[in-house]
This record gives C-alpha cells, structure tokens and sequence, in this order.
C-alpha cells in the first residue's frame, strides 16, 4: 500500500494552469508515481513544489527507487523539459538522487514514441539508472534486483 499520496494539483501555482497531473506517494523505499500529460512548465513548478514538500516531510535515510506510471500523453513542452533537466541536476547537488528509474508507459500513451527518447537523453545526461517497462512487475523485479546486486538483465 502506497503511504502519503499526494498531487500537483495541491501546488499549483503561477499565472497559467497546469498541464497535466503528476501524483506520487511512499510504498517502503520505493517513490511511486503517477503521471499523466501533457505536461507544461507549470506543471513541473508543481512537481518541484510537491517534491520538496515530500523530501522535507519524509527522511529517506536509506536508497530509494522511483517507479513512474504513465497515461494519457507524454508529450512535454520545450520549458518542461529545460526545467526537468535542471530539476535533476538540482536534485543531484541536493543528493536526492535515486538509484534507479523505472517507467512504465499505457500502450496508447500520445506522443510517447517522440518523446521517450527525449526523456532517455535528459536521464542520461543527469547519470541516471533510467529503464522502461511493460509492467509494474517487471519494474518492480528490476528495482528488486539492484537492491540485491544481482546482476541486471537487459
């Protein structure tokens, strides 16, 4: 069960309304979210908001993974994607940097084929732990693994 669920939707904030709705709660050590677009840069001021809200009320003492649902659409706008960047490496320097990044994509999710290289490039710039999946379960077996040092599959 997923603890202190949240949303964007509680931050929102600026002259123009978010695009989009990212919600996300505490399951362990596991940062469960869910996302669903198209996303603009208000939507991501929110996310930062609700992502400091969290880390200021949550104390991740130990490694934590992110598995990221997504629907809807993945598309983004040219400030969300600059603002996501700089999100990350701000996150780095604050070391609140998981080690790993699980996505999961709907089927029918709108401009996923353009955007996920998109968002590939930005995570390994940032020198993230980045992975797509077709299940919460083949997310979660991955996490389980490099939790374990196990060898990871491709």
């Amino acid at each position: 069960m997923t603890e202190d669920w949240h949303s964007t939707s509680r931050f929102a904030q600026g002259r123009f309304e978010p695009h989009g709705v990212l919600e996300m709660g505490r399951h362990g050590n596991i940062l469960v979210m869910e996302a669903a677009g198209p996303f603009n840069g208000e939507s991501l001021a929110a996310f930062g908001a609700l992502w400091e809200s969290l880390f200021r009320k949550v104390p991740w003492g130990e490694p934590y993974a992110n598995i990221v649902s997504i629907r809807q659409s993945l598309l983004a706008s040219p400030d969300f994607l600059a603002g996501f960047e700089q999100f990350l490496s701000q996150n780095t320097e604050k070391k609140q940097v998981s080690f790993a990044i699980a996505w999961i994509i709907e089927p029918d999710t709108e401009g996923a084929r353009i955007m996920l290289p998109v968002f590939q490039d930005i995570y390994e710039r940032a020198g993230r732990n980045f992975r797509v999946f077709d299940t919460r379960a083949e997310a979660e077996a991955w996490i389980e693994e490099l939790q374990q040092g196990k060898p990871q599959s491709a």
